[in-house]
């Protein structure tokens, strides 16, 4: 038996606690919604995006928060550049 432990960024913890809200009823995302916005939040601004999820209402956050993280995802390819990205340590970018 072989057992192996990752360790995963704070923001990859809040994202998972709010992509299984919208997959079981169970789930209670209520203390991540707002830290994840606000380092959504702070990402858009250090890349020169005006924020916006904190104008959200908790739903509207959870839903479009989920998006943007998919989204990023999807563009930067790794969980590292995400995390990179959010903790204002690198810019957006594709490349």
């Amino acid at each position: 038996m072989q057992i192996e432990i990752t360790e995963v960024s704070h923001f990859q913890q809040l994202n998972e606690v709010c992509e299984n809200a919208m997959i079981y009823e169970s789930a209670n995302p209520g203390n991540a919604i707002a830290p994840r916005s606000q380092l959504l939040d702070k990402m858009a601004l250090y890349n020169d995006i005006s924020p916006r999820l904190f104008s959200l209402n908790k739903d509207e956050q959870l839903q479009v928060g989920n998006q943007l993280v998919a989204l990023f995802k999807a563009r930067l390819k790794s969980w590292s550049r995400v995390t990179s990205s959010s903790t204002v340590k690198s810019r957006l970018t594709t490349c």
